[in-house]
């Protein structure tokens, strides 16, 4: 079942894979729980709307900002090893894949290896997944050997899709290669998170018939002041990424319940937890009403966190994919070696 075919205009197919079409609903119930919650939180997957991805390339392209850059240097230098472990007639599955400004060099070194390869594009932002595709085909051009498609949906769906795939063993295609990268694997709140969605991700192949690995790039660094200077909250463009997170709310919500004036956002890193956080930070006194009774008081100064970003180390990586009952085969880094792409693959 390859989903509802979107019509669009990047020129790619694009299907909808969505379990829940109306998302909002969904979204609405994790903001209550959020603001329920001790210490207040609000779904990162606010910041990740169309108008968020645009944002955050804007935020990203700042020098301090090293995890970008860092990504494009092993992707240039060792393009081609890291081609090397897909296997041809094999399926590449980019999980959130942003604005697909990275992937273009993987897919390169995929075609001068000669490779028939299926590679698909999830995320949860339809307008931002086709403008990206658009800009992909163009910065690839004519490609003989590979075939681009668009996955609308998140990480839960893209599970169920996965696990409907019983038909691409028929058709010669055995493994599939999920490609997670811009540090999203340490997005999540805890790092058991990531080794769940793993072992999800790996039990839906199994009931596919399907094998799997994963190419997961993270950051490792551990220089405070170079990760302190990477999420400066003064700077604007990380103040505009953040606030539109609520922006977004009030859009799923239905009404404005977040008044932008009234937040600041500030950033905090957590050595011994190897993790920064962003936060939304009230600047007064205020009761933030839902609607339906749900109404939460929030203290000037209280934070409410946006994001987290995590700082992982290959140890901790090795912890993550061993929870998940995956083994890390290889690890490519960058220069300074503050940055990893991550070959994990099922041990049993």
């Amino acid at each position: 079942m390859p989903g509802i075919d979107i019509y669009n205009a990047s020129g790619c197919h694009v299907h909808d894979i969505r379990q829940h079409k109306e998302v909002s609903i969904d979204l609405q119930e994790e903001i209550k729980a959020g603001l329920s919650s001790t210490p207040k939180s609000l779904p990162s997957l606010l910041l990740w709307d169309e108008e968020g991805l645009k944002r955050f390339d804007k935020f990203a392209d700042r020098g301090q900002y090293y995890l970008r850059d860092k990504e494009l240097e092993i992707l240039q230098k060792r393009g081609m090893e890291i081609a090397a472990i897909i296997p041809t007639d094999g399926v590449l599955v980019e999980l959130g894949c942003g604005s697909l400004q990275k992937t273009g060099r993987l897919l390169q070194a995929l075609e001068k290896q000669n490779k028939s390869i299926r590679y698909y594009a999830l995320d949860v932002s339809l307008r931002g997944l086709t403008d990206s595709l658009r800009e992909l085909s163009r910065e690839l051009g004519t490609i003989r050997s590979i075939s681009i498609t668009g996955l609308w949906g998140t990480y839960e769906d893209c599970v169920t899709w996965i696990s409907s795939q019983v038909g691409l063993e028929s058709l010669g295609m055995s493994t599939v290669t999920f490609l997670w990268m811009g540090n999203s694997v340490s997005n999540m709140d805890h790092h058991a998170d990531a080794s769940a969605l793993l072992t999800h991700l790996k039990h839906a192949c199994q009931s596919s018939s399907l094998d799997c690995q994963f190419l997961i790039a993270a950051d490792a660094c551990e220089d405070i002041k170079k990760i302190h200077d990477a999420y400066d909250t003064r700077h604007p463009t990380l103040q505009a990424f953040i606030s539109n997170g609520l922006a977004h709310a009030n859009g799923v919500l239905g009404h404005k319940v977040f008044c932008l004036e009234d937040w600041s956002c500030v950033s905090e890193f957590y050595p011994h937890e190897s993790k920064l956080e962003v936060y939304y930070c009230a600047r007064r006194d205020m009761n933030v009403d839902l609607g339906n009774g749900g109404t939460y008081h929030i203290q000037n100064g209280e934070r409410v966190r946006a994001i987290t970003s995590g700082k992982w180390r290959k140890a901790l990586m090795i912890e993550v994919a061993s929870a998940a009952g995956l083994q890390m085969n290889h690890a490519w880094g960058d220069s300074s070696g503050v940055y990893y792409f991550y070959h994990l693959y099922d041990g049993i």
